[in-house]
């Protein structure tokens, strides 16, 4: 069992599943973007953000460096490597 927790398809694994809980931490880890960022997906390493307007966008802009941080000290470090606006 142990070499399976090492292995590289349980690594893929918990990729996919922090990939699935970015909305999760997001909201928690930020909870002032709340009503107007969210996030979408992350693909490849890039977290897709969507915000309610151009403020926002530029709020999350000027704090990426933070976020990026937060984010993969709860969902493991290199899950995120940008952040990307849809």
């Amino acid at each position: 069992m142990d070499a399976y927790l090492q292995s590289e398809r349980f690594e893929k694994l918990r990729k996919k599943m922090s990939e699935f809980e970015v909305h999760f931490f997001f909201t928690d880890l930020f909870p002032t973007f709340k009503e107007n960022v969210e996030a979408v997906r992350i693909t490849k390493g890039t977290l897709y953000l969507s915000s309610s307007s151009s403020v926002w966008k530029n709020e999350i802009m000027f704090q990426q460096q933070e976020i990026i941080t937060k984010l993969n000290e709860s969902m493991g470090e290199g899950t995120i490597k940008r952040i990307k606006f849809i």
